[in-house]
């Protein structure tokens, strides 16, 4: 499985996961001659977190360990009464063939993050770790048994990196704002593998609806080529990059990244515009985003329920749009007086 499906990707703009670690998976289990029971799992581990915006670029380092260190080893061969060339011996092939239980040792690499003049990337790098878990019972008399657990955690030097690109208003709030006059007023994510790109939507016919900077139209779930997206995706650096992508159920107003301290006052013939459009729109978010925000429902139910929400709340865009439109008409006629 690749790695981006077992890590807590990041949930939004400037939005890192909640946890910074993601529960053990089970990849096996054996018994030994013994009794004593061995467990082999895995998790990730977020080492490195950051979110870069208008036009900003800068070279990371990221500095981990890697391995066990000799001093766990003997903690634990104490602990479970074997001595540590039996403990080695016993995880060495349970270990997978890219990683060996090794001494502890420092990982250093760099990763290139830039961000666009009017966007912002929010990182997050991961690391791997495989966990032994060993069991071993221990006779404490004829009739009774003790069991003594002990974890060995071996950091390996298998990484993945997340990346969600988003549009920034306060960047270039202007140009920000004059879109979502034009009728771009959702954001849609696109996703490519590690790699998410919020796109700014106008809604068209029925359920469809287009993309900033994208041709074609599109709708929700639709699986995309990566070859039409690539130039938007080229600045993440990604061990691979799939040749096909999806754009997500889930869609929100694009106002919602118009900074709260400088939200337009309801007074203002704009700041009207605007203020319906976030309140209108928001109230119809696909599959209740806010509260369920970081989970991706894969039920078809959902799916049918993302598109309806989709289809009834254009009708609401579209007026808003026109409104917009109106008052825009209505504040330049009257700078001009």
């Amino acid at each position: 499985m690749a790695c981006y499906h077992e890590i807590s990707r990041i949930s939004g703009p400037s939005q890192q996961a909640e946890t910074a670690w993601t529960s053990p998976s089970l990849d096996h289990k054996s018994i030994q001659d013994d009794g004593t029971e061995i467990f082999q799992s895995h998790y990730w581990r977020r080492v490195f977190a950051t979110d870069i915006r208008c036009g900003d670029s800068t070279d990371v380092k990221i500095s981990t360990k890697a391995g066990v260190s000799e001093t766990l080893l003997a903690e634990a061969a104490g602990a479970l009464e074997i001595a540590v060339p039996v403990l080695k011996s016993t995880l060495s092939p349970k270990v997978s063939q890219s990683n060996t239980i090794s001494q502890e040792r420092v990982i250093e690499f760099t990763r290139k993050l830039s961000a666009s003049k009017c966007r912002g990337l929010t990182f997050a790098e991961w690391q791997k770790t495989e966990r032994i878990t060993i069991r071993r019972p221990r006779r404490l008399s004829h009739l009774r048994f003790h069991e003594q657990t002990r974890h060995i955690d071996n950091r390996t030097d298998e990484f993945c990196p997340d990346y969600y690109d988003y549009p920034t208003a306060e960047c270039c709030e202007g140009q920000y704002k004059k879109q979502i006059v034009e009728g771009f007023a959702t954001l849609h994510p696109v996703v490519f593998g590690s790699m998410k790109r919020l796109f700014q939507g106008r809604q068209l016919s029925g359920d469809r609806f287009e993309l900033l900077g994208i041709e074609g139209s599109f709708t929700l779930g639709q699986e995309v080529p990566f070859s039409a997206f690539a130039k938007y995706f080229d600045h993440m650096q990604s061990g691979s990059k799939p040749t096909v992508g999806y754009l997500d159920i889930f869609f929100w107003p694009t106002t919602s990244l118009l900074p709260e301290d400088r939200m337009p006052s309801k007074f203002n013939p704009l700041g009207s515009f605007l203020l319906g459009l976030a309140g209108g729109v928001a109230a119809v978010v696909v599959i209740d985003y806010l509260s369920n925000r970081g989970t991706k429902l894969e039920l078809p139910e959902s799916f049918e329920r993302a598109k309806q929400r989709f289809s009834d709340v254009r009708s609401d865009i579209e007026a808003a749009v026109e409104a917009g439109r109106e008052a825009m008409r209505k504040s330049e006629t009257s700078a001009d007086r």
